[in-house]
């Protein structure tokens, strides 16, 4: 059971870290989840122009590779997450656009 706590605790300390780092910064406001349902091509394009608008106000480009992923996995929600599951990527050297050009 403490191999159960300890990884709760991981959890918790990586959701608050992803908090921290998605969280609201002058004023600058988290982008909406994507909306799967209507015109997707649409809410597709303005999700990811909503996504990299944020990433660049909020000066997030330059963190790691993995942590711009997670930030957009958070952003596109639960459904996108879902898809992203189903992607044949190494999951080590994966990098940000790779992941977006999948989507595509």
């Amino acid at each position: 059971m403490v191999s159960g706590v300890k990884s709760n605790q991981l959890i918790i300390k990586k959701l608050t870290d992803l908090s921290n780092i998605c969280g609201e910064m002058d004023g600058l406001r988290i982008p909406p989840v994507m909306d799967f349902s209507g015109n997707v091509a649409k809410n597709w394009s303005t999700c990811l122009q909503t996504f990299r608008n944020f990433m660049t106000a909020s000066e997030r480009k330059e963190l790691k590779e993995e942590v711009q992923i997670a930030i957009f996995l958070n952003l596109i929600g639960d459904e996108g997450v879902e898809i992203y599951n189903t992607f044949k990527l190494a999951t080590e050297k994966v990098k940000l656009d790779d992941v977006i050009v999948t989507f595509k």
